[in-house]
């Protein structure tokens, strides 16, 4: 039996080659270093500049409410400032938001900063308004929330408390404006309602149609209303064919959650009423 072959290949390359390699891998990296100091410098700049519009903003609002300031703990200050000033200078929303929640810091009116300051880092300014459009809906003129009774309306709001409602009005009224009715008993601050279906064998009556009103979320909005659900800032609380009566009832319905209500208060002073 012959026996088997051993190849042995060495190879090595001339270091006049490896020289020319070594420099094209240079002249590759250069401009990508030196764009990235470039850039670092850029975004030290930036941080600081956001940094800077929220603490005069917080001053604003402490020297207009004449708060008095006390000392804000480390372990709040210090990831406040560091994820609020990764915010885009443009972006008004998130700037007020921080310099408010800031402000409500130093005047010692909140005690969970640490959490809210977790939550808003992970939100965007499209994302912040979605809640605030839940809250203030589409009127012109806004009056402040109380937050405490808002979450006890916003309790009573779910599909036992629809039944009762449906319940009380069904029999001596049409369902043209049992529709009309039900949606204005949950179209309340903190809710936002797609639609209201009512069937009863081939028949159905659709609430935002009869009552010409667009729904307050869009499609559009499907991913931001995902990851707003899942910091726990607002909840799907829609249901649908429960019976009543001969009908079967469907509710598609959004509603803000207490700890969105807790930390918009701090953070959104012009919307809620100062506890």
């Amino acid at each position: 039996m012959p026996l088997p072959v051993r190849i042995s290949v060495k190879t090595s390359i001339p270091a006049k080659s490896s020289g020319r390699l070594l420099d094209a891998l240079t002249d590759l990296i250069r401009p990508i270093t030196e764009s990235r100091g470039l850039k670092a410098d850029m975004i030290r700049l930036q941080r600081e500049e956001v940094s800077i519009k929220i603490v005069q903003l917080s001053k604003k609002r402490i020297e207009a409410e004449r708060g008095v300031i006390t000392p804000i703990p480390l372990k709040s200050l210090v990831p406040l400032l560091e994820q609020s000033s990764l915010e885009d200078p443009e972006d008004k929303t998130m700037i007020s938001l921080w310099a408010n929640l800031l402000s409500s810091a130093a005047m010692g009116a909140q005690h969970n900063v640490p959490r809210y300051v977790s939550i808003l880092s992970q939100i965007n300014g499209k994302q912040a308004r979605i809640i605030q459009k839940i809250f203030v809906k589409k009127k012109r003129k806004i009056q402040k929330i109380n937050a405490d009774l808002l979450a006890d309306d916003l309790w009573a709001i779910d599909q036992a408390g629809i039944l009762l409602r449906l319940r009380q009005e069904a029999p001596v009224i049409k369902m043209d404006r049992m529709l009309s009715i039900l949606i204005e008993h949950i179209d309340i601050a903190g809710v936002a309602v797609n639609d209201v279906i009512f069937n009863r064998g081939q028949e159905q009556w659709d609430g935002v149609t009869k009552n010409r009103k667009r729904p307050l979320l869009e499609d559009e909005d499907i991913i931001d209303i995902e990851t707003l659900e899942s910091l726990n800032l607002i909840k799907d609380i829609s249901f649908k064919y429960m019976p009543f009566e001969d009908y079967e009832i469907s509710v598609f319905f959004y509603r803000v959650t207490p700890l969105c209500i807790e930390m918009f208060s701090a953070c959104n002073p012009d919307l809620f009423i100062k506890r």
